[in-house]
C-alpha cells in the first residue's frame, strides 16, 4: 500500500539548484553560457536599452529575489514545509519586482542630483577659489561649496526629472558598453 504525504519534499528542487549553481561557477560550457548570455544582454541594452530597461530589471529582480529567498529558507536550523518555502519565495519574488519598478523610477531622479552634485564638487576643487573668503566653514569647506553642491544637484534632479527618456537611454547605452567592453 502507498502513502502519500500531504506535504511536498524540496529535496529534488534543492539539487537541482546545487547542481545549476555548481555547473555555472564550476564548469566551462557554463562559462561559455554566461559570456555569450552577456554579450546578448549588453547589445540588447545598447541598442535598445531604454525600452527593456524597466521590464528587464522587473523580472531579474523577481527572479533573483525569489531564489534567494527560497535558497535561504532552507538554511534555518529548523526546517520550513516545502509549501511555505515556496509561498514565501513567490511573495518575495513579486515583491521585489515592484520594489524594482519603484526603485528604478525614483532611482533616475536621485542618479541626476547626484551626478551634477559629483560635477559641482569637480568644478569647484578646480577653480582657483583661495582668495574667496567665505561667511562661515564647515569641515573645512567653504560654505560656498556646499551651496554649489546643493545647487548643482537640485538642477540635476529638476532635469533628470523632465529628461526621463534622455537619462535612461545615456545610462543603458553605458551599461551596454561596459558589458561589451568586459568581453
Amino acid at each position: 500500500m502507498i502513502t502519500h504525504s500531504i506535504f511536498m519534499n524540496c529535496t529534488q528542487l534543492d539539487n537541482t539548484l546545487s547542481h545549476l549553481s555548481a555547473w555555472a561557477f564550476e564548469d566551462l560550457s557554463g562559462f561559455v553560457v554566461a559570456i555569450v548570455s552577456l554579450s546578448i544582454v549588453s547589445l540588447i541594452l545598447l541598442v535598445a536599452g531604454e525600452r527593456v530597461i524597466r521590464p528587464g530589471v522587473s523580472v531579474l529582480a523577481g527572479i533573483g529575489g525569489g531564489i534567494a529567498t527560497y535558497m535561504a529558507s532552507g538554511l534555518f536550523a529548523t526546517p520550513w514545509p516545502c509549501e511555505t518555502r515556496i509561498a514565501t519565495a513567490g511573495f518575495s519574488a513579486l515583491a521585489a519586482a515592484l520594489l524594482a519598478l519603484c526603485i528604478l523610477r525614483i532611482g533616475l531622479f536621485v542618479l541626476g542630483g547626484a551626478s551634477f552634485g559629483i560635477f559641482a564638487h569637480v568644478l569647484y576643487e578646480a577653480l582657483p577659489l583661495e582668495n574667496v573668503s567665505p561667511p562661515f566653514v564647515v569641515l573645512g569647506k567653504s560654505a560656498y561649496y556646499y551651496l554649489t553642491i546643493l545647487v548643482f544637484s537640485i538642477i540635476g534632479a529638476v532635469v533628470s526629472h523632465f529628461s526621463r527618456s534622455h537619462f535612461l537611454r545615456i545610462g543603458t547605452s553605458i551599461l551596454g558598453a561596459a558589458g561589451i567592453s568586459l568581453i
